[in-house]
């Protein structure tokens, strides 16, 4: 009987090796900057043509390989960063492995072109499928050129899994982001289908390097963390750190800059960006009781760590690392984050933050124009005086029914809408309890009412309505405000830029990444910038939502975020023109999140509970 296990063939073997590597070309993108950086390079250009996949090339101006360093180095387990087993309890490089070309080889058409400072001439070497075609010498400057085209040609399985371009290309620029923040030292410049998306000076300071990232204004409002440290100049990288020393540096925002996500929050161990949840844990410990609910600070937080103290050898991406002494860790980032956000510079920077925003010429010299803010208005129920057309017909939210014994029962009729329509008309407004709700007496009993459902309702339905027949909500604003976007979030603006302009945002271009929000939906009540990034965060994680679903729930965001609030007293006027509107509502029983806007309390309840009957 022949056996059933075999050995597989070098091609096989190399495919499989290439998917643990190059999982896309995100991913390829990575390795190949880790080797750049190993060479002690200080600039990086990089290209890519439809998000990496037809081409990614990488140019850089390190040492460069010799000819027969450039045969190796597409060799399987072919490294310069180690020579033995030993050496991966210190590791100092970004690669080790020795995979990273070979699997991309495996898996593209390849072309290398590297020279050495001591040659008169470079090698160029042209690879197929992990196949050698040519190799040959070639003029060329110091430094090493990596070019991938068509990657997975031979894999279509593989290559149907990857993103369209456009997302392809997103996560290629957060990477680059990412290795920006990480290597301040060093001049980068990402261009995609021929325009430039990111650069930075290479001024080996961080700060400047947060501006490239994340635009002025952000930077302007970081605060330094230290340890034991006055300023970024302080810090040095070429003294040798104690076995068990550990140096946490960086910049995090104050409270009052957060966002709803985690996605501008940067590790960088040893300069490597990392995955950790145990350093995301240690920054919300540090920042426990001074954020709202929900939201999270920008974080670019560098730990200089002995290589002893951390394995980064867990998997091929070496993007997991594990802490030797993970308490320890947690501590010293918690210590040396609430010294920074317990210091008098958080007051100083709170104030600048604010004024930043009311102003954004303080953060960006150029601006000639005054911000929006500064016409803000004293919340009003200003938005409810529309008469908006009704909404797309939505399904009413299913809701289990009552035991005869409950409370009290959800105010939804058995029948249609339309023909109970008269009972939510005859309610009339009584009293206005704890600032949030509001007592409504009905022909069949009491009625209570939440106010920021039914307003956040209304609102929802106004605004889908106007999506639906076009209608233009837009404002203009008296002095425009200015807006510094990252590079991705530029381009996840400029895909939704219909989306955005139909609710009523209107933004002029104003060179590189920034943008004048020039008008404001009507039924923005506070900062129309603050609305805006809040939704533009919002997009970032739901690519995988289709466009209807997903401006359903953009919409149902932003209307309770401009809803009228707990705690706010409304007069009785108010409270008729609320209960008013939501009576013309396709769906005046819940509010977009599924919650209930009405509570109702029958007669015949009521007198069961007095013992009237």
């Amino acid at each position: 009987m022949p056996s059933r296990i075999i050995l597989l063939d070098a091609d096989t073997i190399n495919k499989i090796a290439a998917g643990e590597v190059v999982e896309r070309p995100a991913s390829a993108l990575k390795e190949l900057i880790e080797n750049a950086l190993d060479a002690d390079s200080t600039r990086i250009e990089m290209e890519l043509e439809e998000g990496g996949i037809r081409q990614l090339r990488v140019v850089d101006n390190g040492w460069g390989m010799n000819a027969e360093e450039v045969r190796y180095s597409v060799e399987r387990h072919a490294t310069s960063k180690i020579t033995q087993a030993e050496d991966l309890q210190r590791i100092l490089s970004f690669g080790f492995r020795g995979e990273a070309l070979s699997s991309m080889a495996a898996v593209s058409h390849l072309e290398l072109i590297s020279r050495t400072a001591d040659q008169t001439e470079g090698t160029r070497l042209i690879m197929a499928g992990g196949e050698i075609l040519s190799m040959e010498p070639i003029g060329a400057p110091v430094g090493t050129q990596v070019t991938l085209r068509d990657l997975f040609y031979n894999l279509p399985a593989r290559r149907e899994f990857l993103k369209r371009p456009a997302a392809e290309q997103r996560l290629a620029i957060d990477l680059v982001s990412r290795l920006v923040l990480a290597n301040p030292q060093v001049a980068f410049r990402l261009q995609c289908d021929g325009r430039t998306r990111l650069q930075s000076s290479g001024n080996n300071n961080l700060l400047e390097a947060i501006a490239a990232v994340y635009g002025p204004e952000t930077a302007s409002q970081m605060l330094f963390v230290k340890q034991d440290l006055e300023s970024e100049s302080e810090l040095s990288f070429t003294q040798p750190l104690e076995s068990k020393a550990i140096k946490v540096w960086g910049y995090v925002s104050g409270p009052s800059l957060t966002r709803n996500n985690r996605l501008h929050q940067s590790f960088l161990v040893n300069r490597r960006w990392v995955h950790s949840r145990l350093l995301q844990e240690a920054v919300m410990e540090a920042y426990h009781g001074l954020l709202p609910p929900q939201r999270f600070p920008v974080v670019i937080l560098h730990l200089e760590i002995s290589p002893e103290m951390v394995d980064v050898n867990i998997h091929p991406a070496k993007m997991e690392i594990r802490f030797r002494d993970e308490d320890m860790i947690f501590n010293q980032v918690v210590k040396s984050l609430r010294h920074t956000l317990r210091s008098p510079a958080v007051i100083t920077r709170l104030d600048r933050g604010a004024s930043a925003r009311k102003d954004p010429t303080k953060a960006l010299p150029r601006s000639p124009s005054p911000s929006a803010t500064e016409l803000r208005r004293e919340p009003s129920l200003e938005p409810l005086n529309f008469s908006g057309q009704p909404g797309p017909t939505e399904k009413a939210a299913d809701v289990e029914p009552t035991s005869r014994t409950s409370d009290y029962t959800l105010a939804e009729p058995s029948t249609p809408y339309g023909e109970n329509r008269f009972s939510l008309e005859l309610l009339v407004p009584k009293a206005q309890i704890i600032g949030t709700y509001m007592i409504a007496e009905g022909p069949d009993g009491l009625y209570i009412l939440d106010q920021h459902a039914v307003h956040e309702r209304i609102l929802y339905e106004k605004i889908m309505a106007g999506l639906e027949n076009d209608h233009n909500y837009s404002q203009a604003v008296l002095f425009p405000e200015t807006i510094e976007l990252t590079p991705e979030e530029s381009e996840r603006f400029t895909r939704q830029i219909l989306f955005f302009r139909n609710l009523g945002f209107v933004l002029e271009h104003f060179g590189g990444h920034t943008f004048l929000l020039r008008g404001i939906p009507t039924f923005i009540k506070e900062s129309g910038k603050e609305a805006f990034m809040d939704l533009l965060d919002y997009l970032s994680d739901k690519h995988h939502l289709e466009e209807p679903r997903l401006y359903e729930e953009m919409v149902a965001r932003l209307a309770c975020h401009q809803a009228i609030k707990a705690n706010r007293v409304l007069s009785g006027s108010e409270m008729e023109a609320l209960i008013l509107q939501l009576a013309g509502l396709n769906n005046p029983y819940s509010c977009p999140h599924g919650r209930p806007t009405i509570l109702r309390f029958t007669q015949a309840e009521l007198e069961r509970r007095f013992q009237r009957r």
